[in-house]
């Protein structure tokens, strides 16, 4: 019975700093993924996983450094590719119910202009064979 009370302890002391109360929320971005390709105009969804002992109140997404969205944990946020720089950084901030925050690793996504949308190549313009008379 000592043997046991003795190991119980032991898990006790060892599992007990992962409930602390005081412990800021964990947040991590899992949509889009790192390094992930959209393009200039599409409209994707940024989602984060934040959780914490005393409950989550809110999160706020960040798109190289702007606050785009700031909504409940459980509402997935919609963003439009501007015409950007090639690389965007995203990452997520969460709060919890004690007001105690903490911010996700950046995920950096690839912007690209669609293929359906490039311009038409340029064709070099011709001058008039020399045999060819302008007429006033």
């Amino acid at each position: 019975m000592k043997k046991l009370a003795l190991i119980l302890g032991f898990l006790l002391v060892m599992v007990s700093p992962c409930f602390a109360v005081d412990a800021p929320p964990q947040v991590m971005m899992y949509y889009p993924a790192d390094g992930q390709e959209v393009f200039v105009g599409q409209m994707i969804g940024l989602n984060a996983t934040a959780i914490s002992v005393v409950g989550v109140n809110r999160v706020a997404y960040f798109v190289n450094g702007a606050c785009v969205c700031d909504a409940l944990p459980s509402i997935e946020c919609r963003y439009i590719i501007p015409v950007s720089n090639p690389q965007i950084e995203i990452h997520a901030c969460a709060w919890d119910t004690k007001g105690v925050m903490a911010q996700s690793l950046p995920v950096y996504i690839h912007v690209t202009i669609p293929p359906d949308s490039q311009p038409p190549p340029v064709q070099p313009v011709l001058s008039p064979p020399k045999r060819f008379k302008r007429t006033p």
